[in-house]
């Protein structure tokens, strides 16, 4: 593996080596929390700076494998073999990442000094970053690359007044999950079992079908357009909400008065997180339904806007509201099973959401978009 000799590019790769190790719930607010470290550090970069980071990305593009090997610090090799067999799940890197197990490439960590390197650079934080002089890698590839199309599922309820009926209100939630865990579980040693995902996100799923059923019931009350949309892909990387700001629409994004998003709106235990929100009306609109629901507390404790398909559409400039009750130790895990799921709670949610819909639907202005708290 060729290395480069500038610091920050080898802190950044000791920082991506060992977050690939973390857990994947939190990738989202990782990436966030590195992108915003990573605008502060080029701000504070010199001219000189800039050009020596624009060569070394220039660099690394050229770079042809990543090994990964365990750290000499850790007593034992924590790669996770065996899940490469039950759950292969690779994403494109754009380069081969190979984890190699470290007793196989002890002799070549040793001929190179590279455990010595490892522990000079932990004590002091210096790079030492060096070409590796001759070194050449083999390897053969025992994969198939399965592709498949995904879809997102969308139903309209037209406007019931002609004149505003050409502007929509987006109602969703994310209907894929982590399938057999692996990579994208809190879990990954449990890689093969089955994560039914019933919180995160069936709970959302459900709550958008029952709205759907009750707004026909009674759509007079709906003057604007309804869009109820179960999105694919959300887990990895927002793919399916993506997709549809980017994509004609049903009703354009322009016409797009608001989205509401349901993420994992099954343990209510009698509150709900709804983010996206600012002072004004809307709030008002969603604390009048929240008076009608009864018996639901409106918290803003949670991980905030633009966590989950709310912001592909708060990218988009369209304001996002998301509702979400809470983190809890089955997140990603086994054990996200339907009788954890607080039916009657889940419900409660489902009709503040309706109620705050067919609020934004008789409107006479749009909500404005003031950009929401991430």
């Amino acid at each position: 593996m060729t290395q480069t000799n500038n610091p920050f590019l080898d802190e950044l790769a000791r920082l991506m080596t060992d977050a690939a190790g973390a857990a994947q719930g939190m990738q989202r607010e990782f990436q966030t929390m590195m992108k915003a470290q990573g605008e502060k550090i080029l701000r504070d970069m010199d001219v000189v700076q800039r050009e020596e980071f624009e060569a070394v990305k220039e660099m690394a593009a050229r770079v042809d494998v990543l090994l990964v090997v365990g750290d000499p610090s850790h007593a034992t090799d924590q790669g996770l073999y065996h899940s490469f067999e039950v759950s292969p799940d690779a994403d494109e890197a754009g380069l081969p990442i190979l984890r190699v197990r470290r007793d196989e490439i002890q002799p070549l960590l040793n001929k190179w000094s590279l455990d010595a390197l490892a522990r000079q650079i932990d004590r002091d934080l210096r790079p030492r970053s060096r070409a590796l002089k001759d070194a050449t890698v083999d390897y053969t590839e025992f994969l198939s690359r399965n592709r498949r199309t995904v879809r997102n599922v969308v139903g309209i309820l037209p406007g019931a007044d002609p004149g505003t009926a050409r502007e929509a209100i987006v109602i969703g939630a994310h209907y894929d999950h982590v399938g057999l865990g692996g990579r994208l579980s809190v879990t990954p040693e449990r890689a093969g079992e089955i994560h039914n995902g019933a919180d995160d996100n069936a709970s959302g799923t459900a709550s958008v079908i029952e709205m759907a059923r009750a707004a026909i019931a009674d759509r007079a009350r709906f003057p604007r357009t309804l869009i109820f949309v179960t999105f694919a892909g959300e887990e990895r990387g927002l793919l399916g909400s993506v997709h549809y700001v980017r994509s004609p629409a049903p009703v354009p994004i322009a016409s797009t008065v608001a989205m509401l998003n349901l993420d994992m709106v099954g343990r209510s235990r009698g509150a709900v997180d709804v983010s996206g929100l600012d002072k004004g009306a809307v709030r008002d609109d969603l604390m009048a339904a929240a008076q009608l629901v009864g018996n639901l507390e409106i918290k803003q404790e949670g991980p905030g806007a633009g966590r989950s398909d709310d912001s592909s559409f708060i990218d988009a400039r369209v304001p996002a509201i998301n509702f979400f009750t809470g983190f809890h130790p089955d997140y990603h895990r086994p054990g996200d099973d339907w009788e954890k799921i607080d039916a009657p709670g889940t419900k409660r949610v489902a009709t503040l959401a309706l109620e705050l819909a067919a609020r934004l639907a008789e409107r006479t202005s749009r909500p404005e978009f003031v950009g929401s708290k991430r």
